[in-house]
């Protein structure tokens, strides 16, 4: 739910198919997957997610950039006017929190320590450095997002909606203030998404649009930073520990 600070919303990962396997290998799967779903139909098919998830080959991927294993915040906002797009940065800060958790990426200070920490210091919080607020946080470098766009618009007389976001991503090492990703790039790694129209009716509105547009531009950013090789990383304490403890 959009605005939500009581815990971090979960999403739904839906694997690829492998389109780089031989015919007889994705015939056999499609053949399997296709069996399956039609027995678990026959009985209900809440499980037919679960059920594709274990058969369907996962898609090959490889992260942009691996970060050190250093604690690590995660901050989304829009640059410009922060105040204008804070429901929906606290959102994808704790979507994109739970994507790297999950993929072993690194520690990540919990989000609601951000949040915590920007009540508190709301009057000089906007005119801080990047880096200044990770160092606050016990940080050793910040996953940043400028929301450069988050936006639904719907299609006249229609009845109909889409949603569109776009991202600016870098990450910045705390104790130099430096960029340490993409290097090459000075306002940041662009990601954006775009869904379909999809009609308002009952069950579906605007907000819907705009949870859609949140999920995947979570997707968006957090598979920057891993690759189909993350699940075999050494697991570590998910959470990184307030500085001083």
């Amino acid at each position: 739910m959009i605005g939500s600070s009581d815990e971090i919303t979960t999403l739904t990962l839906q694997p690829g198919i492998n389109m780089n396997s031989s015919h007889h290998k994705a015939f056999l799967c499609l053949r399997i997957a296709f069996l399956i779903s039609f027995a678990i139909c026959l009985s209900g098919c809440s499980l037919l997610g679960a059920a594709l998830y274990k058969v369907m080959p996962e898609e090959k991927a490889e992260a942009l950039y691996v970060p050190p294993k250093d604690n690590m915040l995660v901050l989304v906002e829009n640059y410009r006017n922060p105040a204008s797009m804070q429901i929906v940065s606290e959102l994808l800060d704790r979507q994109v929190t739970y994507q790297l958790v999950q993929h072993h990426v690194a520690p990540i200070i919990n989000p609601d320590r951000l949040i915590d920490y920007r009540q508190a210091n709301s009057k000089k919080f906007s005119s801080m450095q990047i880096a200044a607020i990770g160092k606050a946080l016990g940080a050793k470098q910040v996953l940043y997002a400028d929301l450069v766009e988050f936006k639904t618009e719907g299609a006249i007389g229609a009845g109909m909606a889409k949603g569109q976001g776009e991202a600016r991503v870098k990450v910045i090492d705390v104790a130099t203030g430096e960029v340490r990703w993409p290097q090459d790039i000075a306002d940041g790694y662009p990601v954006t998404v775009e869904t379909p129209y999809i009609a308002l009716r009952e069950g579906a509105s605007e907000r819907t649009v705009q949870e859609q547009v949140a999920q995947k531009m979570s997707d968006g950013l957090a598979r920057l930073f891993y690759g189909a090789e993350s699940d075999r990383m050494e697991p570590h304490a998910p959470i990184a520990p307030v500085a001083g403890e």
